[in-house]
């Protein structure tokens, strides 16, 4: 696969397709699974990822153990739960463990759901092998949004955006041992060049931390990266 290395700690692989970036997203994860049964994911939420999970299904992944960057504060079968989403499009059709997903229950409200994914995380103290995260469109990640005081709250799960959905803490985000960037569209394109220089100061590359950050994006996502960066870059279809 090609990689573009654009700043310390940071690779950039370019796909010729927002299919393309999922199944390289999936095949990575499986791959993962393999590798070290048991790791831990965070996984984002939203549209962008959503076919790699659909795909993940498609796999049968099942080794890995599954937890959220965020949530609203919904219950499990409300159509704006992320749980929701990935349930219908990996957990069910892949037949994952039930004490393998460990769900932010957004029923519980903002301040108690929070609460009981941080005790249930502290009870099982492990270093994420993978952050999988979005990037939107005005900088943010998981549900940590520029300007909200909850990007500097310390803990695991944390209550955001005025306790209308709960969050991995910058703290959380940044102890994974990578953390994976999934980005697709000419609407996230400055966001992703932001991201991406050298010396960053985006909204999202001070939240999370990890010395090592992957970037999986289209190539309308990359259509702001330096020129030269695309060239030879795009794979898939």
């Amino acid at each position: 696969m090609t990689q573009v290395q654009r700043a310390p700690g940071v690779e950039v692989s370019v796909f010729g397709s927002p299919g393309a970036v999922a199944d390289a997203v999936a095949e990575t994860l499986a791959q993962l699974a393999q590798r070290r049964p048991g790791a831990v994911v965070l996984l984002a939420g939203g549209k962008t990822p959503a076919a790699a999970y659909a795909r993940c299904g498609a796999l049968g992944v099942t080794a890995l153990d599954l937890w959220f960057t965020d949530e609203r504060m919904v219950g499990p079968d409300d159509p704006d739960s992320n749980y929701r989403m990935i349930a219908h499009a990996w957990l069910n059709p892949a037949g994952v463990p039930a004490d393998a997903v460990h769900r932010i229950e957004g029923e519980l409200g903002a301040t108690a759901a929070a609460a009981a994914c941080s005790r249930a995380w502290r009870a099982r103290p492990r270093v994420p092998a993978v952050a999988l995260l979005g990037l939107g469109a005005d900088g943010h990640t998981a549900s940590l949004f520029p300007g909200d005081p909850a990007c500097a709250q310390p803990g695991a799960f944390i209550p955001a955006q005025a306790g209308r959905r709960v969050s991995a803490s910058h703290q959380l985000l940044s102890s994974a041992d990578q953390a994976w960037f999934v980005v697709t569209g000419a609407d996230k394109a400055e966001r992703l060049a932001e991201l991406c220089a050298p010396a960053s100061t985006a909204h999202a590359r001070r939240l999370v931390t990890c010395q090592h950050i992957k970037v999986f994006c289209d190539t309308l996502a990359a259509g702001r990266l330096p020129v030269g960066v695309n060239a030879g870059a795009a794979l898939g279809h």
